[in-house]
């Protein structure tokens, strides 16, 4: 098996996981989106941080930009999930949402990092866009 395929199985089970326990907490401990989502990204910080300078000896000051950038758009992302998964459920809410990150993704990858438009890469997020509305719709 590729280490590709391992680490993308690997994120799929992990995220999976996290997002149970998210509508878990958001269900049952009485905590508002704001919070789960404060709370959760500066853990993140505290670990990603401890990850880099064991790994790596720290971080170059040039890069510090991009990366408070993407945590700020990480944060608001988390945030609107948050309220999405205080209000939806799971099952319909992670399809539908993965779906449209595919299609986004596929499209910004083409236009932004100059990525190759491949015909059957297209029709394969189509297919998986209609499988997130199916599911999100039931059927």
């Amino acid at each position: 098996m590729q280490t590709w395929l391992i680490f993308s199985l690997s994120f799929a089970f992990l995220h999976a996981l996290c997002t149970v326990f998210d509508k878990h907490v958001l269900k049952n401990h009485n905590i508002d989106p704001i919070s789960l989502s404060t709370i959760r990204y500066a853990i993140n910080a505290v670990i990603a941080y401890i990850l880099i300078m064991f790994l790596n000896g720290g971080i170059g000051a040039q890069i510090t930009f991009g990366i408070i950038a993407i945590s700020v758009l990480y944060f608001f992302a988390g945030l609107t999930y948050f309220y999405a998964l205080k209000f939806g459920d799971v099952s319909k809410l992670i399809p539908y949402r993965d779906a449209i990150v595919v299609l986004l993704s596929f499209f910004l990858a083409v236009v932004l990092l100059s990525e190759k438009f491949v015909a059957l890469d297209f029709v394969g997020v189509l297919v998986i866009v209609i499988g997130g509305y199916i599911v999100w719709t039931d059927g």
